[in-house]
């Protein structure tokens, strides 16, 4: 026996199927979950007045399946949905806000930093507004599909927190570019001021090759930050999420890329710092050994001088030798009184 509510369905689903008044043999089968009816109905086609049969299934809920769904929508379960969303939703504003004060203390900026706390704030007041529509709600179907929208339509963590992080190591190598660029004019005008300084040309040579590593190397975290801004929530599209994903991995990539650049960069610098160090240091010794053959030379009169007085002191204690012999060899010869 068909119960009221499959007579009821019946009708449409049959005339669906064909034009006319048909003619409908029905089976019914029935599991824990649902109710199967199945048969076959005949209609006449007005067109050519000859009857058309078409294949009849229609499954509705068994009055089991139907008392589950009703249990499952109990005020407790609704609240439970509920909790949960407004859980997820409090994790998500709290890695929200820490990312807006990253944002805000930055170091550097490559022209994305506005536009990821633009984004952070618009995906706050979003996030609320979605909270309030799930916790007013009474129908726990519509409060699940709100749910769902937390991932789908507010993607914190695949869409925004990329960005921002994104954002933020753009910002990063180009403050790095921009203390190695200082660092770069600090020492081209050392050298200006004494071009003679040992280690100069070559320093130069190497310094004049750290602009084009820096460029590059800003051009590329550029890159990375603006393709990551492009990012849009996949809305629970499959091949969108796959988009993001691949457009986050190219992005490193060129962040990565990016560092590397400028790791390039900092080793030339070094390397011309090391140049001027060792021509300091030659410079060094050659001072040194002029100032040891000043030394020496200083010696060497000091020396002549003390050779010359005593000399001086010898020839004059000889002198005074000869005067006293001389003296002592007269008194011997005076005649003795009788």
């Amino acid at each position: 026996m068909i119960n009221k509510r499959l007579r009821q369905l019946l009708p449409a689903v049959v005339l669906a199927a064909g034009v006319g008044a048909p003619s409908v043999a029905l089976a019914q089968t029935s599991s824990p979950s649902s109710v199967a009816v199945s048969g076959t109905s005949t209609v006449v086609d007005p067109a050519t007045a000859t009857p058309v049969v078409n294949k009849v299934d229609v499954i509705v809920d068994s009055p089991e399946a139907k008392n589950e769904k009703a249990r499952s929508e109990t005020p407790a379960s609704i609240e439970s949905v509920k909790a949960r969303a407004a859980a997820e939703i409090a994790k998500r504003q709290r890695s929200l806000t820490e990312w807006a004060a990253d944002i805000a203390k930055a170091k550097g900026d490559c022209g994305q930093n506005a536009g990821a706390a633009a984004r952070i704030a618009s995906t706050q007041t979003a996030l609320t507004a979605l909270g309030a529509q799930i916790a007013t709600t009474a129908d726990a179907a519509v409060a699940r599909a709100l749910s769902e929208q937390i991932t789908t339509h507010h993607r914190v963590y695949l869409v925004v927190g990329p960005a921002v992080h994104l954002s933020l190591a753009c910002g990063e190598e180009v403050a790095r570019a921009t203390k190695i660029a200082a660092s770069v004019a600090e020492m081209q005008a050392n050298i200006a001021a004494n071009p003679s300084k040992p280690g100069s040309v070559a320093a130069l040579a190497l310094l004049s090759q750290i602009p084009v590593l820096l460029d590059a190397g800003k051009a590329s975290a550029a890159a990375a930050s603006l393709s990551a801004a492009s990012l849009v929530p996949d809305l629970g599209n499959e091949a969108i999420k796959n988009a993001n994903a691949a457009t986050v991995k190219a992005a490193r990539d060129q962040v990565k890329l990016a560092d590397d650049k400028l790791d390039a960069a900092n080793k030339v610098l070094k390397d011309a710092r090391k140049v001027l160090s060792t021509g300091k240091a030659e410079e060094k010794k050659e001072k040194n050994a002029k100032k040891d053959e000043r030394k020496a030379e200083e010696e060497a009169k000091r020396a002549e001088k003390e050779a010359a007085r005593k000399a001086k002191k010898a020839e004059q204690e000889a002198e005074r030798v000869e005067k006293r012999t001389e003296r002592e060899t007269k008194k011997a010869d005076r005649p003795t009184k009788k």
